[in-house]
């Protein structure tokens, strides 16, 4: 595997390594808005999508690079 790499050259905006810690953050205010609206006896119409962007997460999205260096495209 150390000669694996990815073969489309897509990276994200920033050096974060992952989205994880705002997917569980915006899935958290999700499953909140949606206990609330139970509790109140309203119609679920919550949608998780907009709860949250994607310039709300660490990585702020992902773009095409036409000429990268190939140590960005390794796994």
């Amino acid at each position: 595997m150390s000669n694996s790499r990815n073969k489309t050259p897509i990276i994200g905006y920033t050096t974060a390594t992952s989205d994880k810690p705002g997917k569980k953050q915006a899935f958290r205010r999700f499953r909140r808005k949606t206990k609330v609206e139970l509790q109140q006896g309203k119609e679920l119409f919550t949608i998780h999508t907009k709860q949250t962007t994607a310039w709300d997460m660490p990585k702020d999205g992902k773009h095409y690079v036409k000429d990268i260096d190939i140590k960005f495209l390794r796994k």
